[in-house]
Formats: C-alpha cells, sequence, structure tokens
C-alpha cells in the first residue's frame, strides 16, 4: 500500500523494509484503533482528512486502503475480529449459563460498548464496577443507572519514601523488605510490588526478591526484550557485521562482542575458563597495537602469537592445551557466529540464523544457568519464528546494516513475560496488573510524574482528532491510571510510595494531589528520604 501511493508518509525516505517497519508498526495501532471506534469513513474523513504530514497523504487513506485489501485477500485483524463479534452481537446467547456477570472494566472502546448494551438486554447478564474517579462517565456511556452498594474506604496508613535515583528506591525497598522479614512478617500473596516502569524489574529482582526464597514470589509483569543481556549479545553482533568493509571488521566491535558473558563463556568441552584466557589475551594483543583498527578475521585466527600466549597461560596454571587446539576453538567461535550473519538472502534466513544462535548459546555456554535465560531465549526464538513465518519473510533486505534496524524495531519491542502462579506469595505486577485485584500492605515504586501517570506515547493522530472520534486521548489516559491506582490504595491497609526528585524528576501528580486530600481530611502517613 505504502509503495504505490502517489504521495507517500515520509516522502521518498520510507522507501525500504527496515526504514517502513517502525513507523508501520504505529501506523498499524492507530488504524486499529480507528477501526474500534466503529466510525464511518465518512466521519474519520471529516475529523482526520484536514490533518496532513507535511506535503504527504492523509492517514485515512491508509486506512481505507489497507482494510479493503485485507478484506480482499482474507485477512483479520484485533479490531476486525471484534467488528465482526460487535456485528452480531444480537446473536450473542449462552442459555447454559442462568447468570453472566461482566466485572472489572473501566474504558471501553465504542465497538466493546456497542457488544456490551446488546449482552444486557438480557436479564441473566449482570454488570458489576468499582467505584473511583472518571466512572460516572464511562457507566453514562453505557446508558446504565446502576445500583451504588457501599465499600470500604480510608483506614490506609500512607509512607512516602523519597530517593536520588531508581536504584536508591530499590535500596529503600530491600530494606524494608529486610525489616519485614527479620520481625518474622509473611510476605504472602496479600502484600505486592507495584513496579509501573518495568526497567525497575531487573533491580527489584537482584536486590528485594534477593532475600526471599523463588517459591515465595510471583512476578506477573513483562520485561523489554530490548533490555536483555540476550538482545545485547545479538545488538552487539550487528553491530559488528553491519560496518563490515570487504572482509574486514572494526576491532573495537570485535573486541565488545567477543567479551560479552555469552561468547567469552563458550565452552571448551566441558570447560569456559579456557575461552575467557582466549579472549582476555586477544584483548591484550589489540590493546598492544599490534593489529590495526580494522582486520579480516582469517588475520586473527592466523595470528600464532596470540595462541602460543594463550597456551602458555594455560600451561601456567596446570592446563596444557596446544595452541593449534585453541586457534581451531576461535574459529569455530567465528564460524557459529560472525560468519552465519555476514550473509543473508531473505528476512527468513535472518530470522532462522537468529534462531540457531540463540540454540547455540544455550547448549554451548553458561547461560543457560541463569535462571532468566530461559524466558529471554524462548521469547526471542518466538519473535523469529513469527519473522519467518511471516509475509515479509521472502524480503532481500539492501544490507546488513538494514537487518540491524529490523531487530532494533522489530524484535527488540517485544515483552519478555514472566509466567507464574498469583495464587500464593509476594506479588510483583506492573500497575495495570493490579487491576481488579487487592493487597493489604502495597509498595509502588517510581511514583514520579514521568512514569505515573506517565507521557502520551507519540501519536500520529493529534489529540483534537482523536477526541472528536471517540479515541483514547492524553488525558484519557491519565485518567484510567488514576481510577486504577485509586482502587489499589482504596482497598490497601499500607501503602508505601517511592519516588525521585532532582530537578529532573518530580513526584506524581496523582501522588501531590493525594497527598492534597489527606491533608485536608487528616492523614494518616509517614515518610523519610
Amino acid at each position: 500500500i505504502h509503495h504505490q501511493l502517489p504521495e507517500k508518509l515520509g516522502g521518498e525516505y520510507f522507501t525500504r523494509l527496515d526504514m517502513v517497519v517502525g513507523v508501520g508498526l504505529k501506523m498499524f495501532g492507530e488504524l486499529e484503533e480507528l477501526r474500534l471506534a466503529n466510525r464511518s469513513i465518512r466521519d474519520i474523513k471529516e475529523q482526520v482528512g484536514g490533518f496532513s504530514y507535511g506535503r504527504l497523504n492523509t492517514l485515512v487513506t491508509y486506512y481505507e486502503e489497507f482494510y479493503r485489501m485485507l478484506n480482499e485477500k482474507g485477512y483479520s485483524t484485533g479490531a476486525t475480529r471484534i467488528q465482526a463479534v460487535a456485528g452480531g452481537s444480537t446473536k450473542i446467547d449462552f442459555p447454559e449459563f442462568d447468570r453472566i456477570i461482566l466485572a472489572g472494566f473501566y474504558a471501553l472502546t465504542p465497538m466493546d460498548r456497542t457488544i456490551f448494551r446488546t449482552m444486557l438486554r438480557s436479564e441473566s447478564v449482570h454488570m458489576i464496577f468499582q467505584q473511583g474517579p472518571g466512572l460516572q462517565k464511562q457507566i453514562q456511556e453505557l446508558g446504565l443507572e446502576p445500583e451504588v452498594v457501599p465499600g470500604r474506604m480510608g483506614g490506609t496508613k500512607y509512607s512516602f519514601h523519597k530517593a536520588p535515583d531508581a536504584h536508591g528506591q530499590v535500596f529503600a525497598l530491600s530494606g524494608l523488605i529486610k525489616q519485614l522479614i527479620d520481625g518474622g512478617d509473611a510476605l504472602d500473596q496479600n502484600n505486592a510490588i507495584v513496579v509501573p516502569a518495568s526497567e525497575a524489574l531487573f533491580p527489584v529482582f537482584h536486590q528485594a526478591l534477593a532475600m526471599i526464597r523463588e517459591d515465595q514470589y510471583n512476578i506477573s509483569l513483562g520485561y523489554p526484550l530490548s533490555r536483555t543481556p540476550l538482545y545485547a549479545f545479538f545488538s552487539n553482533l550487528m553491530d559488528l557485521v553491519s560496518f563490515e568493509q570487504n572482509g574486514r571488521l572494526s576491532a573495537s566491535s570485535y573486541m565488545k562482542f567477543v567479551l560479552h558473558p555469552y561468547v567469552k563463556n563458550i565452552r571448551f568441552s566441558t570447560r569456559t575458563d579456557i575461552t575467557r584466557v582466549l579472549f582476555h589475551t586477544l584483548e591484550e594483543y589489540f590493546t598492544e597495537s599490534k593489529m590495526e583498527s580494522s582486520f579480516l578475521l582469517a588475520d586473527v585466527e592466523g595470528e600464532q602469537a596470540i595462541f602460543d600466549r594463550a597456551a602458555r597461560r594455560l600451561s601456567a596454571s596446570g592446563e596444557s592445551i596446544s595452541a593449534s587446539l585453541l586457534k581451531e576453538h576461535l574459529k569455530k567461535i567465528h564460524d557459529m557466529t560472525i560468519r552465519k550473519f555476514l550473509d543473508f538472502k531473505s528476512v527468513g534466513e535472518f530470522a532462522e540464523r537468529g534462531i540457531e544462535l540463540v540454540k547455540f548459546i544455550y547448549t554451548h555456554t553458561t547461560a543457560r544457568l541463569h535462571p532468566l535465560f530461559r524466558p529471554y531465549a524462548e521469547q526471542l526464538i518466538g519473535t523469529f519464528r513469527s519473522l519467518a513465518g511471516s509475509l515479509v519473510a521472502s524480503q532481500h533486505l539492501q544490507d546488513r546494516l538494514a537487518y540491524g534496524v529490523l531487530l532494533r524495531s522489530y524484535v527488540g519491542r517485544e515483552q519478555v513475560p514472566f509466567p507464574g502462579t498469583p495464587l500464593r506469595g509476594l506479588q510483583v505486577l506492573g500497575l495495570l496488573e493490579t487491576r481488579n485485584l487487592s493487597f493489604d500492605r502495597v509498595f509502588i515504586l517510581d511514583a514520579s510524574d514521568d512514569v505515573i501517570p506517565g507521557r502520551a506515547g507519540d501519536m500520529m493522530l493529534p489529540q483534537a482528532a482523536r477526541e472528536k472520534l471517540g479515541l483514547d486521548t492524553a488525558r484519557d489516559r491519565e485518567k484510567l491510571v488514576e481510577y486504577y491506582l485509586h482502587l489499589l490504595l482504596s482497598g490497601a491497609k499500607e501503602v508505601h510510595f517511592f519516588f525521585t526528585e532532582d530537578g529532573r524528576k518530580e513526584k506524581s501528580r496523582l501522588l501531590e494531589k493525594l497527598l492534597w486530600d489527606k491533608e485536608k481530611s487528616g492523614p494518616r502517613w509517614s515518610g523519610d528520604e
């Protein structure tokens, strides 16, 4: 569609697949939102048609063409499937059930409301809401007049902990967790650590959760694949091969790659220390400027002095391994990693080689001993498989740099799930994962304004157009976060907020609002820095 339009988004800049992927995924998300708005093409044209992107075509042209072609080819998306259900909602019937309860909903798309209104015509369907800020508007849009049942409110003790940075927040959290453990407190399923910014998950995992047995906590939020060591390994590899010229590689990029833990811990027979000695010897050799800033792999493999020195070092530590075996070992590592990524015939081949390399790392290194390597590997393999089986699998990209861009724009956006059982143990959740759950004690990290409620993502449709079309706006996103935060706090007996104020970050406006409300009503809180 993009190539066929006379005036393309981005003009002549977005001409290659690797360039289009990032903006295409963003556009797809907004097209799906437009579809769920349940508005006619005429309405969309009226509201969106006036917004052009410089001299470029409007988003509505992509919308029309995309769903026309989708229907023509017999494909479906999440939005078109929901639309199909909404279109046939009068036929929805569950005669085998005496009662159907729709519970815990807040923000609904126009298509959702169509489905629910139809279902609510049946006397067997009931809808339950939890009272909170902004809910009245949602109920009115459904045309309901609900019966109000009073619930438990108030009595929550709030504590506020200011730290210089994110690591300071986790350090303060770890101190509280230790106090509770030392005091014999049971950190069971009635306790939750809320991690609104998933980047803080690893520090929490390695510090706070390190004091608790693995079967005594549960993680139920995703972690960005782009922040995992496995992704960093692939990123380093693509940086290395992307700038190869006539077989020559950058010495600095090469050392960055081979000193990654997954590479320098590749087994020589059953041992990894031999590989570490080899690469650290190589590092010394490069530092001594005996190799140029760029080199051929064959240059390193043929530099006998490197292997002789490594062999002598191993011999001094009581290990007798010949220089020829070390040379063979290095060549095998080059063959299984770097050389496999110097040439691709298609996107599908790139993905298949990615899968092969993940399996090689799993089999031949100590990476699998890391407790989180398996979910990283499974997610990355699954992402590569979806790429290998996709409609773009047969596409050939211009160069290795383009494959590196594809890795970052498509693979890097994935989230690694941490499946567990939320039935027992301390719960570690994202903010929206707390929906409809109640905890006695809650620890909330990153209670800073840029995280709670956070900033609106980079959207193609202007906020004014989104509002007129009934799509979520930045204000709606803030209301959603406020509603679920309210539910979480109102159901708790004890809440600890952790935040940073350093000139660049400030405490959440929702937290400021809470402080003000509590100030007026006589608060129960404590705080420290």
